[in-house]
């Protein structure tokens, strides 16, 4: 199973042009549908790290734009989520000091949770994209 998956830029770039020429209510109504789709990654990476974080679940939110759909985490109140997940390097642990005695240094393991929701749901989160998408077409009347 690949690591990623997505659509060539080319065909992202027509589909944003398309969606920027179609009616704003459908418009609308297609980006909802995205974020539901979204929605099905962010329960399940908010379930899979609730038990290692109380602050990362509240952090995780979907977000649509003309480029695609985003599942981000962390904010201000979850600095952490980045290291939790394994950070760029996927490392399955990171060290940090103690609370209260920096010269005390110990290593923590990662508990990644958006790449397991993303690969757990991969083929439901597709087809319910293209549902959303060729429901977008049809009502748009595009061929």
């Amino acid at each position: 199973m690949p690591d990623s998956f997505g659509i060539e830029a080319q065909g992202l770039r027509a589909f944003a042009r398309d969606l920027r020429r179609a009616d704003k209510e459908l418009a609308k109504s297609l980006r909802q549908e995205l974020k539901r789709v979204g929605q099905i990654v962010a329960d399940d990476a908010r379930a899979i790290i609730s038990a290692d974080s109380t602050r990362i679940p509240q952090s995780i939110k979907v977000r649509v734009n003309a480029k695609g759909v985003s599942i981000v985490a962390g904010n201000a109140r979850a600095p952490h989520a980045a290291v939790m997940e394994g950070g760029p390097t996927n490392k399955p642990s990171f060290r940090h000091p103690v609370f209260g005695d920096m010269s005390v240094w110990v290593a923590q393991d990662t508990h990644p949770f958006m790449v397991p929701a993303l690969k757990g749901n991969e083929a439901k989160v597709i087809d319910a994209a293209e549902h959303a998408l060729d429901e977008w077409q049809r009502e748009a009347k595009f061929q």
